[in-house]
């Protein structure tokens, strides 16, 4: 401790300076008052320093999140503003090594997910997307139905409306189960004229290029109503699902 009047050293406990006699006890008030004043300061500081270096982690680990996050283009994009938002406040304190690196990989999430964002939306466009797939697959499944005469001439293609399962008695009282088809007006038409023009003969019943059945056509057959018998209810059913897939 010194004396802030003339400057000499003072024994610790001392009241009054031993050379000029002032009195040391306001000195030392303010003495304490200052050296608490800059240890406040210094804490305060070292307080905003930490506050300052946590956006800069924050900044790159945003950064490093987004380079995953880029796929899902509704998750990447806030992850990619935020980080760059956070990337340049650190980049201006301290931290600033984590601050740039949380900005370089912000900045390339960004690119990468406006970039994804833009190519799901052409593919959308397109109908190429992969949320369109199972669309796009059950169209490939679809079946084709055509009736043909014996020399495998396409009579009829398509114009199927509905398929039901049909259980028919028979004359021991057995059932036989059968898809029974129904077309729409135009193809009930077209039905009606093909059985009046084949009486006696063998039509085929096709799906895709598989002979389903080959029943003799006995007389003309009107209302736009088929019947396809099977050997089991099994079969019926496996049949039944197969024409739906005309539809």
């Amino acid at each position: 401790m010194y004396c802030q009047n003339c400057g000499k050293q003072m024994e610790e406990g001392a009241t009054f300076c031993s050379e000029c006699g002032s009195s040391l006890q306001n000195q030392n008030t303010y003495t304490t008052s200052n050296s608490y004043t800059t240890s406040n300061s210094y804490v305060t500081s070292f307080e905003m320093a930490s506050q300052k270096k946590g956006t800069a982690i924050a900044a790159l680990v945003l950064g490093i999140f987004g380079l995953l996050a880029w796929i899902i283009p509704i998750v990447g994009l806030p992850v990619g503003i935020v980080g760059l938002v956070l990337g340049i406040k650190g980049s201006k304190k301290s931290g600033k090594g984590m601050a740039i690196a949380g900005i370089v990989l912000s900045t390339i999430c960004l690119i990468l997910t406006i970039i994804n964002g833009a190519i799901g939306a052409y593919q959308g466009y397109k109908g190429e997307a992969w949320f369109q797939q199972d669309k796009v697959l059950q169209e490939s499944e679809k079946n084709e139905f055509t009736i043909r005469d014996d020399k495998g001439n396409i009579l009829l293609s398509g114009g199927i409306e509905a398929v039901e399962l049909k259980s028919l008695d028979l004359a021991n009282g057995e059932k036989q189960y059968a898809a029974e088809i129904r077309f729409s007006d135009s193809a009930a038409e077209k039905f009606t004229q093909i059985t009046a023009e084949h009486i006696g003969e063998q039509l085929g019943i096709y799906l895709n290029d598989n002979r389903v059945s080959n029943p003799y056509v006995q007389s003309q057959i009107e209302g736009g109503v088929c019947q396809i018998t099977a050997e089991s209810q099994s079969l019926a059913n496996e049949l039944v699902e197969s024409l739906r897939k005309c539809i």
